[in-house]
Order: structure tokens, then C-alpha cells, then sequence
């Protein structure tokens, strides 16, 4: 069955105006213009609706009141139709519009007029031709939840595409969490945090400061602030490229991050780890040990416990579950100094060279794969090349007295070690960028690695 409608055709203006009744076809997204929306009168630029799976195209935000608003399905000229009140300033209140009508047409300008200002959940449905209004609250809360986030940016895929989005973990109460590698440095690595999966220009949550830049770096965000916009286009930017956990908190409209380490121990139980400019925070289910070779056998002079941070530039032995990957946050703590290493180590493979040191070890097993301690990394005890962020035992000759290896157990060898295998304790198959960032398993973007000590490139 056809729908009734009816025309008046204006000759002297020469534009149509159709009444709620007839049909309309929309471009592939309806925008809302006016001084009471987010973007105001730019129709350039105007804030797009969200389409819904039942067709409904729907804006939910914040309205001024005392402002105006209409709706447009095309962008970039007001000589469009538009979709308009019919009657001029027709009245939004918290109870809603005082009539669900409405008009599509280009000619007489007839708006919307926000008469309680707060958050709506604008409606419009183009197949029963009705526009309805819902009164959310007069702060951003009332809007929640918000539904799916995600990050989006050059710092998140070295790309702008909305289909290269990352989804965040929705852990709950209003709070999201992002985890993953942001690339960053010199070179505009910027991101933000998107609802609509259809428009890159729809409302977002960038940084509250719309005045500069918010910088995040290895300790966190440079400022805490988030605001639900669409100009302008600040976004946060990234200056130390790694692996972050960013948590997005709506409720207080606050986001926080720290970089992190993953640290696998594998099947010994034991691993090391250095980094020289970044001091780490210990998880749970770890501790971590400074050792020295202390009256001729190795000595743990100090622990840190779960939550304690291991200072920057200090080697240590970690020890957990076997073969077990562990997240080690970054600290903007100092953490305490041990009186007394001998673990040192490198954030790059490379070889092994401390000043007065004669003798070099590495964590590995025996040549039976037993008695987990220090063995010589090469013949005789000569530097060997050391894995990026792995730490290593240096000692001079008057210690070493021609100890081949310094056992956890309080033990010693001082024969039958030629060459021993490393692979049970600090395992070199992971791959890292040429500053010393170990990177996951998924595809490697392009660029130069190493791998087992040998750099790769992947185009």
C-alpha cells in the first residue's frame, strides 16, 4: 500500500516543502547543525547521528539551552534540504517535543529550540516519520554507558582508518582499558578513543585541554582529563613508543597509563632483567633478587617483593612460575639501591664489558640441564654478547679464582664446563626493535629487528 502524502509547492521561493508523510532518503549519515549542538553552525563539519540497527538514526549528547538546532543529510551546504521543525523555535524541553512532526525541505528555516539545556537522546525514525526526545541529565554521567570504545590513531595502527581500530576491554562500572603497543617518537603518533565505528569526525573522547598538546610518556598522561567532543581535534600524543596499559574511567571522566614489560620466565623458574632507563614495578607472583659473589659463593643481597619497584639500571634474577609470562608495570618511583650487585646488563643486545671485570656469566642450567646459577657465557670466561634487557654477572679474578659457574644453591663449578646452553633460562627467541623493545607475536610491522642476535628487516 502507498503512503498518503501531501505537497505545497511554493513557486515564488521556488523549493518544496513536504510534509512528516512523505518519504525521505538519506545520504549515508544525518547530521545535527545549530548553536545548541557540539559543533554549531558548521556545516562543513557537523556532528553526525549514529545509525541503529532498527534503522532509527539517534544523537545522544549535550544541547545548550536557549539555542537552536536542525538536521541536514548531506554536508557541506546549506542549499540542502534539511530536516526542520515545523513551527519556527518549536520547543525541546526535558518532557520532550511539543509535536513529533517534522519537515524536509529547503525552504522556510524552521528550528528546534533547546528550552532545557542539558544531555538528550535525540531519535529520528524516517520510516514512521517521528522525531522523539529523551532527557538523559544535565552532566556527561547520565549518558552512560556509553557501549563499545575504541582507540584509534597513527600511534595505535600508523594509521587513520577507522577500520584499523582497537577495541578496548569494557572492565565494568564505566571503565575501559587499553593494552598494547603505541608507537610514538618525533612524527605526529597521536590517538583517541571513538564510539561511532561509521565516522572518524562523530563525537569522541580526546583530552579536556583544548588548548595544547597532552603528552603520554613511559609514567603516564601529562594530564588526566577526558572530554566527550568533536573540535577541536586535540588528540593525546605519544612520546616513548612501547607497551602501555591506558584505563579510560568515564564515572570520573579520567585516563591513566603505564608502560609495561612482558617478562617471560621460563621453565627453570628463573630469568633476568635490566632496564636501564625505566624503573619497574614487581607483579604479583614474582620477586625479584640482586645477587654478588659474597665470601665464594652467590649471595641474594637484596629482594624485591611483589609491588616494591626494582630501580632503573639495576640487573636482578626474577623467579616465578616456570614458563609463565609476567607484566612488569613502569614506575615513577625511584625504588632503593641495592648496596651491593654485580648484575649488570643492556638494553640492546650487545657484548658484555663492565670496568675492572674479568670474567663474564650467564643464567643458564648445566650441560645436563640441571643446578640453575651463573655459567661462563663463552670459553674461559671471556664477554659473550649479552640479549637486550638481560642482565649478566661480571666479576674480576681475584673472585672468580677460575669458577666456572655460581650456583642459587650456594654451590660452585670449577671444571668439566666448556660451553653451556641458555635457552633454559633466559630464552633468546623473542625479537626486538633496535632500542631494545621486545615485541609480541603478532605480525611485525615494517622495520629492522634482532633475533637471536642478528638483525632481520621486514619490509
Amino acid at each position: 500500500m502507498k503512503r498518503l502524502f501531501s505537497m505545497v509547492l511554493l513557486m515564488a521561493a521556488s523549493c518544496l516543502i513536504v510534509n512528516a508523510q512523505d518519504e525521505i532518503v538519506p545520504g549515508p549519515s544525518i547530521y545535527i547543525v545549530g548553536d545548541a549542538a557540539p559543533n554549531g553552525w558548521s556545516i562543513s563539519n557537523p556532528t553526525v547521528l549514529t545509525k541503529q540497527d532498527d534503522g532509527t538514526w539517534v544523537y545522544k549528547g549535550k544541547l545548550i539551552g536557549g539555542k537552536q538546532f536542525k538536521f541536514y543529510t548531506k554536508k557541506g551546504s546549506w542549499d540542502n534540504p534539511a530536516i526542520r521543525a515545523t513551527t519556527a523555535d518549536a520547543p525541546l524541553t526535558k518532557d520532550g517535543f511539543a509535536s513529533q512532526d517534522f519537515t524536509y525541505n529547503s525552504g522556510e528555516d524552521n528550528k528546534w529550540k533547546v528550552t532545557d539545556g542539558g544531555y538528550y537522546k535525540l531519535t529520528l525514525d524516517l520510516t514512521k516519520y517521528t522525531i522523539s526526545a529523551e532527557y538523559l541529565g544535565d552532566t556527561f554521567q547520565s549518558m552512560l554507558p556509553l557501549g563499545d570504545i575504541y582507540a584509534i590513531g597513527w600511534a595505535v595502527s600508523k594509521s587513520w582508518n577507522i577500520s584499523d581500530r582497537k577495541k578496548l576491554t569494557n572492565l565494568g562500572n564505566n571503565v575501559y582499558q587499553y593494552k598494547g603497543l603505541l608507537y610514538g617518537g618525533d612524527g605526529g603518533y597521536q590517538f583517541r578513543f571513538i564510539t561511532n565505528t561509521d565516522d572518524l569526525d562523530a563525537l569522541s573522547l580526546k583530552p579536556a585541554n583544548r588548548d595544547a598538546k597532552v603528552s603520554l610518556s613511559a609514567t603516564g598522561f601529562a594530564e588526566d582529563g577526558v572530554e566527550y567532543r568533536q573540535d577541536p581535534d586535540i588528540n593525546w600524543w605519544v612520546e616513548h613508543e612501547g607497551y602501555y596499559t591506558i584505563t579510560l574511567d568515564l564515572n570520573n571522566l579520567t585516563v591513566r597509563a603505564a608502560q609495561y614489560y612482558d617478562i617471560e620466565i621460563g621453565s627453570t623458574g628463573y630469568a633476568t632483567a635490566y632496564y636501564g632507563n625505566q624503573a619497574l614495578t614487581v607483579p604479583t607472583g614474582v620477586t625479584a633478587s640482586t645477587y654478588a659473589v659474597v665470601d665464594g659463593k652467590l649471595t641474594a643481597t637484596k629482594t624485591y617483593a611483589s609491588g616494591e619497584v626494582i630501580p632503573k639500571g639495576t640487573g636482578v634474577v626474577l623467579k616465578g612460575t616456570a614458563n609463565t609470562t609476567y607484566t612488569f608495570d613502569v614506575s615513577s618511583e625511584t625504588g632503593e639501591v641495592p648496596s651491593l650487585n654485580q648484575l649488570y646488563g643492556s638494553d640492546e643486545n650487545a657484548e658484555t664489558s663492565v670496568s675492572g671485570a674479568t670474567h663474564y656469566y650467564m643464567l643458564s642450567l648445566d650441560s645436563e640441564g640441571k643446578n640453575a646459577g651463573f655459567y661462563w657465557g663463552a670459553d674461559n670466561g671471556a664477554a659473550f654478547t649479552n640479549g637486550a634487557h638481560k642482565a649478566y654477572l661480571a666479576l674480576n679474578s681475584t673472585a672468580t679464582a677460575n669458577v666456572k659457574a655460581f650456583l642459587f644453591d650456594g654451590g660452585t663449578v670449577t671444571t668439566g664446563i666448556s660451553t653451556i646452553n641458555a635457552k633454559a633460562c633466559d630464552a633468546k627467541k623473542h625479537v626486538y626493535t633496535l632500542s631494545g623493545m621486545r615485541m609480541g607475536s603478532k605480525k611485525l610491522p615494517a622495520g629492522v629487528y634482532i633475533r637471536n642476535g642478528r638483525k632481520f628487516v621486514v619490509k
